[in-house]
């Protein structure tokens, strides 16, 4: 069962979901007054409603028998009386207005604008709740649908057994689940039934009945409208969604692969009053509730209120971003309620989707937290004197330490006085005495970290990862600062303490390779075998090969031997994979105990190296080891994010003195390292979704992420402060906007954050970038490389957002309908930008990056990169394994997506980045984008050719596939076919894939696979030319 959120709820244990729902008491004398009347009424309006019910069988049952040759206009006919004849019953039971909301994943009126003229078609599925015959009489007033109930056989399954702490309540005693029959079918059910079956339990059959469908796939196929289901199969009060039926809402009817959308809804009544009882009929009387309980009120016709919820369909199990297991992972029992096959999981994700969607709450804990949210504020913040409603929230607003100078002004609203008087002294969160310590988990000890409210309707549209249930109101947004102003002027301000402050060329030594270090990371890590000249060209080529792709740690203020050994040790190892020998395997091992150490170690003062460290362990899992720690890095970066936003990386405040040159260059580097780190992190998550299309942790529109562009590469790169000052660039007058303290806060920046300089350089460059204007705001070029690929990265976040939310983002509201050439047309217009500038200048690891990654972010915006794995014969697909259902469909999305515009685009784009890159030096993403591109190149080759078979590559693939790419690119008109040439270009990316790490080796064979391995190779001299 799912809590309610009603407030007197926590006080009762379980909620009672079939016992009727009482009406507040009454004097006996109004009740004796007012009797007569209300019998009148009810009388007068079930006569009424007796008429209409008459109405509604001629008209549906016998008027529309006239239209039954032609199918369509009976439905439509149909459709007409149902609406005119359920609407007049809803109005004479007293629901004049009925409100309905949209839950949907952007915030706002865009949020709901966007998918008002959206409903439920054929094909779609209706999944309800059902408390009362008034909800059966709204979806047939407005969908009109086929309504389907499940049936049950009469044989009950044998009962098992579970053991330890699997009920989610914290009991770690056995269960022992009741007899549960397993389902047959859904029957359908015909509107006046469904009445008359308010209240009634499921029904039984020893056989399967006549005319019942099997699955929910049959039913959608087979009607011609709308399919309503409750799955409940009965009615409640609505205090509770009871536990579905064994079998319920299988994966095979309901998952992201099947064709319609899948609408959740939520029916909820109003409160009963003294002269209104309650709508909601959780017992097997639908008559006699309906006369003595809905329609006996004193007054002839009252106003009733009932509030229809429904869930976006981005964020319904018809979306693809819909993960059941990222929801139970949340739910009381987790997976385990699943079952131990896991065939449960859709099922038991949909009663939590559909028990939240109506702010309804799962576990009774949530429920009294929210509870608080609403009482009179209780603890005070005794530096800024703050209020606040819960005691989590003060801790957490203490322990960041964000209080300003000037104290907290509060904002008055109408007729609002302050509890406390300005001259009592604020009572501090040590000096508190809870009046109810029952709220808390425990009342004997205060949890360091108590889960907050999320000031939304409980389940969030994207489903938290795991590991941020205990995090995420912790943690403040990934990227937001307020901008700093470092003054010219070197000459006032006191001397402080700075860390890693110090010029690597007047050290004389100290940041030198030594045997001290060694002896340091061996005692840290003892398995690890290294020596110092292999330490030291390691190093070397972490900051020549791997810095320039990931530049977040400053090399002038770096401190070799102050640093941590985890940082240390992590780029050792990913410089290793740099030097002439093949990496040791025992790397991998250490990486993964390294992450380890960092996830358990993690808190509100972790420093900035923990993330640095996690982030080169995710690097280097991601391109340097196998497929197995690539999906392991994949699946433990939220834990990464969250500690990004729990540590506020991109949050600084101002500077306390007037720093001199060398104190101004420290200072400088470590924000400039902060800002760079948060770029990072922003980089690798949208990585996820822009190369593999995996769903990132991010959670905010891109938009909403206020921070500065990275500095120029000279300026970061100085090796000393007089450098640094020669070169640094002074911040604009304009790229800030002053705004009044308390006046308001950036999206995606936390409220309790005063933030009085607004600094919009990221999201104004990348909304620049977007509507690509001739001559771009930010500077794009080798100097600024960082800058241009986080703006790219801005881009493919956008591409993301539009593809699973629907929308663009909390700032670009034009052409959310036509986003794929908005975005695509951006990413052309910088690129041209960037190849502008870069063409003349000597060949270097940013270049080849940025190359790359254009490459990657049009094939991720015109195509689907999973589809073309899996058509192109993958067994797996980032830890998922691939079957034949998944592998047809995969051809069959491939032949309808060839037949667009944007599968010839893409082509286009990829055989221009194969000609550019294929024969020239490769960098780090380099092995994945070739792949990608030439699978671009088979796919719409294989979905064009009538014949599935390919012809053997030549003896000198390299020629004829120089010639295809040329042939590709001189095409002034689309090309229908594209047979000649494919195999060579297939075997030279495979051959140059051969060469590389397990992931790019396991690729290879892939694309050997798909022309053969044993296929015998023509000669030069019996190829076909090519035209």
């Amino acid at each position: 069962m799912h809590w309610s959120d009603d407030p007197s709820a926590h006080k009762r244990s379980p909620p009672q979901p079939f016992l009727p729902i009482a009406s507040p008491s009454t004097s006996p004398i109004f009740s004796a007054l007012l009797g007569p009347f209300s019998v009148i009424h009810a009388l007068s309006r079930g006569l009424l409603l007796g008429v209409t019910a008459l109405l509604y069988i001629v008209l549906v049952y016998g008027v529309c028998l006239i239209f039954l040759p032609i199918s369509s206009l009976n439905r439509a006919m149909k459709g007409i009386f149902t609406a005119i004849t359920c609407r007049l019953a809803l109005y004479l039971m007293g629901y004049w207005w009925i409100e309905t909301e949209v839950a949907s994943p952007k915030r706002g009126a865009k949020g709901v604008s966007q998918i008002t003229d959206l409903s439920p078609r054929r094909g779609d599925l209706i999944v309800s709740n059902w408390t009362s015959y008034v909800d059966v009489i709204y979806l047939a007033f407005r969908h009109n649908p086929t309504f389907l109930l499940p049936v049950f056989s009469s044989l009950p399954e044998t009962p098992t057994k579970r053991f330890g702490r699997q009920t989610g309540t914290g009991s770690a005693a056995i269960l022992t689940n009741l007899p549960q029959p397993p389902l047959l079918g859904y029957m359908r059910v015909t509107l006046p039934a469904l009445l008359a079956r308010t209240g009634s339990l499921p029904e039984t059959f020893a056989v399967p009945p006549k005319g019942m469908y099997k699955t929910l796939r049959d039913a959608r196929k087979s009607e011609r409208g709308p399919v309503a289901l409750f799955p409940e199969g009965t009615t409640g009060n609505g205090r509770a969604v009871l536990r579905f039926g064994e079998g319920v809402l299988a994966e095979a009817d309901i998952g992201s692969e099947q064709e319609g959308t899948i609408w959740i809804k939520f029916i909820k009544h109003s409160a009963p009053t003294a002269f209104a009882a309650s709508a909601t009929c959780s017992t097997p009387t639908p008559l006699k509730h309906l006369l003595l309980s809905l329609l006996w009120t004193p007054t002839p016709f009252p106003a009733r209120n009932v509030t229809i919820r429904s869930l976006h369909p981005s964020a319904s199990p018809s979306s693809p971003s819909f993960l059941p297991s990222e929801i139970l992972a949340n739910a009381p029992g987790g997976l385990d309620s699943a079952g131990s096959d896991g065939k449960g999981a859709w099922r038991e994700a949909c009663a939590t989707v559909l028990a939240e969607t109506g702010k309804a709450f799962t576990r009774k804990d949530h429920l009294v937290r929210h509870s608080a949210n609403h009482a009179i504020p209780s603890f005070y913040c005794p530096t800024c004197h703050r209020p606040f409603k819960r005691l989590d929230l003060l801790q957490r607003h203490e322990k960041r330490g964000i209080c300003g100078d000037e104290g907290y002004l509060k904002r008055r609203r109408t007729s609002e006085s302050d509890d406390l008087p300005q001259s009592q002294p604020r009572p501090t969160m040590h000096s508190i005495q809870l009046e109810d310590q029952s709220i808390l988990p425990s009342s004997g000890v205060i949890p360091e970290f108590l889960i907050g409210d999320n000031n939304d309707w409980g389940f969030g549209l994207w489903p938290p990862d795991p590991w941020e249930t205990l995090l995420q109101d912790t943690s403040v947004p990934l990227l937001s600062e307020s901008a700093i102003t470092v003054d010219g002027s070197w000459n006032g301000g006191g001397n402080i303490m700075t860390p890693r402050t110090f010029e690597s060329t007047e050290r004389e030594g100290e940041g030198v390779v030594n045997q001290g270090l060694i002896h340091k990371l061996q005692k840290a890590f003892p398995e690890l075998e290294i020596d110092i000249p292999h330490l030291t060209v390691s190093l070397e080529n972490y900051w020549t090969e791997i810095s320039p792709t990931f530049p977040f740690i400053h090399k002038g203020t770096f401190d070799l031997l102050a640093s941590p050994p985890e940082l240390v040790i992590m780029m050792y190892i990913a410089g290793s994979t740099h030097t002439a020998s093949r990496p040791d395997p025992s790397h991998r091992k250490i990486v993964q105990r390294i992450r380890g150490v960092l996830v358990e170690h993690c808190g509100l003062e972790m420093p900035i190296s923990s993330l640095q460290a996690f982030c080169l362990c995710h690097v280097y899992d991601t391109w340097y080891s196998t497929r197995e720690s690539q999906f392991v890095a994949q699946c433990m970066w939220p834990v990464m994010v969250t500690h990004s936003r729990k540590k506020g990386i991109g949050v600084v405040g101002r500077p306390e003195h007037e720093p001199q040159e060398q104190e101004a260059w420290a200072s400088w580097a470590k924000d400039e390292e902060r800002r760079r780190a948060a770029f990072c992190v922003l980089l690798i998550d949208t990585q996820l979704s822009a190369f593999w299309n995996q769903h990132p942790s991010r959670q905010l529109s891109i938009f909403a992420h206020n921070i500065n562009l990275p500095c120029p590469r000279c300026q970061w790169e100085a090796s000393t402060a007089s450098d640094w000052f020669n070169v640094r660039e002074p911040p604009s007058p304009s790229a800030s906007v002053t705004r009044k303290p308390r006046s308001g806060y950036l999206p995606g920046l936390h409220p309790e954050f005063q933030v009085n300089v607004v600094s919009e350089g990221y999201s104004t460059a990348i909304l620049s970038a977007l509507a690509a204007e001739p001559q771009l705001p930010f500077r794009v070029d080798l100097e600024n490389a960082l800058g241009v690929e986080m703006i790219l990265i801005g881009l493919m976040a956008i591409a993301w957002d539009c593809r699973t939310r629907g929308g663009m983002g909390i700032r670009f509201r034009e052409g959310t309908a036509h986003w794929r050439p908005i975005v695509m047309n951006a990413v052309i217009n910088v690129r041209a930008a960037w190849e502008i500038e870069v063409n003349h200048a000597q060949p270097c690891i940013e270049i080849r990056d940025m190359r790359d990654t254009f490459a990657i972010s049009v094939i991720s915006v015109l195509s689907d990169i999973p589809m073309l794995q899996v058509a192109a014969g993958a067994t797996s697909i980032c830890g998922a394994a691939i079957g034949p259902r998944q592998y047809a469909d995969a051809k069959r999305r491939l032949r309808l997506w060839c037949k667009t515009e944007d599968a010839w685009t893409c082509l286009w784009q990829s055989a221009r980045y194969l000609r550019q890159s294929l024969f020239a030096d490769w960098g780090l993403y380099s092995p994945w984008a070739g792949f990608l591109t030439t699978l671009v190149c088979w796919a719409y080759a294989w979905a064009s050719s009538r014949d599935d078979r390919l012809s053997p590559a030549s003896d000198t693939p390299m020629q004829f596939a120089s010639i295809l790419l040329d042939t590709i690119l001189g095409s002034p008109d689309r090309m229908e076919t594209l047979n000649i040439g494919i195999s060579d270009l297939i075997a030279c990316t495979a051959e140059r894939l051969s060469g590389g790490e397990e992931i790019e080796r396991d690729n290879a064979g892939l694309m050997w696979r798909l022309i053969g391995s044993g296929a015998r190779r023509r000669s030069s001299a019996d190829r076909p030319t090519l035209v």
